[in-house]
């Protein structure tokens, strides 16, 4: 017979042999004795565990008894935890140990109640605010190598937060146990607007090894992510999604697939900004190679050999995407739809498959934090992906308009064409990588005659990006086209010229657009002379309503003194009212009042004003467009 008597042994005698992040903390107290029965080992013990805990945090007190009945050739365990004072139960494990048939078990767990809030120091690292309590009844039979396990624990208002996601998450539950399977039922995981992640199925074992998962799921406005404004995460925004995802399989090779859908409030942001700045890009040589320094690393997910993915993602018009592009460019917003399959191999190699189409956006366009405008991009363009998300293809255009003082061009000669601002278009086009994007420069003149236009374009060489790109910085600094050899802003008459102070003015519109949070407002101020008026302008472009009503508009008067006019008003503008009648868009009414150039050839009325209804759908063959289902109309 053997005896050991122990007295006050700290548990952080084991931690050399624990992992790392896990400090225990305890006192152990008692005795155990080794002895032999008919030639047979016994063990009796009696021993406690005062204050054991994890990481400085006391769960309770344990409290363990063995004894040896000899005439049924058993040994009889009974164990408590208890909370710290002694007197409340935590959990109690009662049973028997046959060690001569079969290392036989009957045995049943009692759980009373179990505090989450104790492993929050052990979740850390991905849950966070863990809370709530765990109770329930487990009978074990059969024997040590091939265990039976049936009952159940009730997961009792479970509540936590991940942090990478910044979401936070609720649930009530039933696990049942079966002797060859855990049984998930009804499992709903609730985000913080109450909507739910259902989970149902089985995971079926063989005596706790061989493990088969069958579960399927549904989410219906499901919150995944949560973490807007940059955190130093590649994404981040707002991803609300619904539904179904089924795992099946093996944990060895497990096969995971999801068909979702993005609902309305998703608002993702992809970071693509580098220390480098818009000045550090050429926008004449417009192929700019990878660097050690710009180039991202390419994320390969971590290979575990376990599982594999496949899911395709529906993206509506309501998901908007926002682009910070690299080169400190400036941002994309951009609403659209598209059909996007992510797969994932078990090596850890993943891809990104597929097209999405822009139906409406902006381009956020900043140089040298000098130059900011809010360009509108076009409907059409395209974002294709073709394995790395960041080596997706762009196909973009994007527009701003502006009114452009006609002076200077050397195709116009007549003084009375001359004095003329005309609505001008400058576009951006990008193409090639997301992450390192060719740039190249457009003009238009819309609502203009074509003569006018003729006179405007033969001037420029539509051809030559070098010219284009010097028009289009012109047309966004000063509102005028430059052919000038030097870029003095001082006129002969000692002044201050119009080009100063359009750069002024668009320096003011600046500032103005960040106090009025939402609002595209600015205001333009040219000083006139012998040939042109002078104007005082302001526009504006907001969205009220939900981003239902669209205000698009420029307001102003000008001063004739100067200038010998026939009949032309002193009231000055352009103004453009669009509503979405369906909260989707494609069902809209438009009313515009559009200042008349000067023709030449004709005499026209100051303005022409209009109204009309526009509707667009999509469809992939002509027959769909006449038998679609009839759906819920959205208002």
């Amino acid at each position: 017979t053997i005896t050991a008597d122990i007295q006050n042994i700290d548990l952080k005698l084991i931690k050399p042999f624990i992992p790392e992040k896990i400090s225990p903390n305890g006192t152990i107290n008692g005795n155990i004795t080794h002895t032999s029965n008919n030639n047979k080992p016994v063990i009796y013990a009696n021993v406690e565990v005062d204050s054991i805990g994890i990481n400085d945090i006391v769960v309770g007190d344990i409290f363990l008894n063995s004894n040896y009945d000899n005439s049924n050739n058993m040994i009889i365990v009974s164990s408590l935890l208890t909370k710290p004072n002694g007197h409340d139960t935590i959990l109690s494990l009662d049973g028997n140990y046959y060690p001569y048939d079969n290392n036989s078990i009957n045995g049943n767990v009692d759980i009373q109640n179990i505090e989450l809030k104790t492993f929050n120091s052990l979740t850390n690292n991905f849950l966070q605010d863990l809370n709530g309590s765990i109770h329930g009844n487990i009978d074990i039979s059969n024997n040590l190598s091939e265990p039976i396990a049936v009952g159940n624990l009730n997961l009792d208002d479970i509540k936590f937060s991940i942090g990478f996601t910044n979401t936070s998450y609720h649930f009530s539950n039933t696990i049942d146990f079966t002797p060859q399977s855990i049984i998930i039922n009804n499992f709903k995981l609730y985000d913080t607007n109450d909507n739910y992640f259902d989970v149902r199925g089985t995971i079926s074992h063989n005596y706790w090894k061989d493990f088969e998962v069958n579960l399927n799921s549904s989410l219906s406005d499901f919150t995944i992510l949560n973490n807007q404004g940059y955190s130093g995460n590649i994404i981040h925004g707002k991803t609300i999604l619904s539904g179904d995802i089924n795992a099946q399989g093996d944990f060895k090779d497990l096969e995971v697939n999801a068909d979702l859908r993005t609902n309305s409030g998703t608002n993702v942001t992809l970071e693509l900004t580098t220390n480098k700045t818009a000045s550090e890009k050429s926008f004449v040589n417009f192929v700019a190679p990878y660097t050690d320094n710009t180039k991202p690393t390419e994320t390969k997910a971590k290979s575990n050999g376990s599982f594999s993915i496949d899911a395709n993602a529906a993206i509506d018009n309501f998901t908007q995407i926002n682009i910070n592009l690299p080169y400190s460019m400036g941002d994309m917003s951009i609403n659209g739809n598209g059909n996007i399959k992510y797969t994932q191999e078990k090596n850890g190699n993943y891809n990104l498959i597929g097209d999405y189409v822009v139906a409406s956006g902006s381009f956020n366009f900043n140089f040298q934090n000098f130059v900011r405008r809010n360009f509108t991009i076009s409907n059409g363009g395209t974002i294709i992906f073709n394995g790395d998300p960041m080596n997706a293809t762009l196909d973009l255009q994007a527009v701003y308009q502006t009114r452009a003082s006609l002076q200077g061009i050397p195709t116009i000669t007549d003084p009375a064409i001359a004095q003329q601002r005309v609505a001008v278009n400058c576009i951006i086009n990008f193409s090639g990588s997301l992450y390192d994007p060719t740039i190249t420069f457009g003009l238009e003149a819309p609502n203009i005659d074509e003569d006018l236009k003729s006179m405007i374009f033969s001037a420029i060489d539509l051809n030559d990006q070098t010219v284009l790109s010097q028009q289009v910085f012109s047309l966004l600094i000063l509102k005028s086209f430059n052919f000038s050899i030097d870029d003095s802003f001082i006129n002969t008459t000692g002044g201050v010229s119009g080009n100063y102070m359009s750069i002024i003015s668009g320096q003011l519109s600046q500032w103005i657009s960040q106090i009025y949070n939402g609002f595209d407002l600015g205001v333009n101020y040219n000083p006139g002379n012998e040939l042109t008026p002078e104007e005082f302008e302001v526009y504006l472009k907001t969205q009220f309503f939900d981003d239902r009503l669209i205000i698009d508009g420029n307001f102003g008067v000008q001063n004739n003194t100067n200038v010998t006019q026939d009949n032309n008003s002193n009231i000055i503008g352009d103004v453009q009212i669009e509503y979405k009648i369906t909260k989707d868009g494609k069902l809209r009414v438009k009313a515009f009042n559009r200042t008349n150039q000067f023709s030449i050839i004709e005499t026209n009325s100051n303005y022409t004003q209009g109204i009309g209804v526009s509707y667009s759908t999509e469809f992939d063959k002509l027959s769909d467009l006449f038998n679609r289902k009839r759906r819920k109309r959205i208002y």
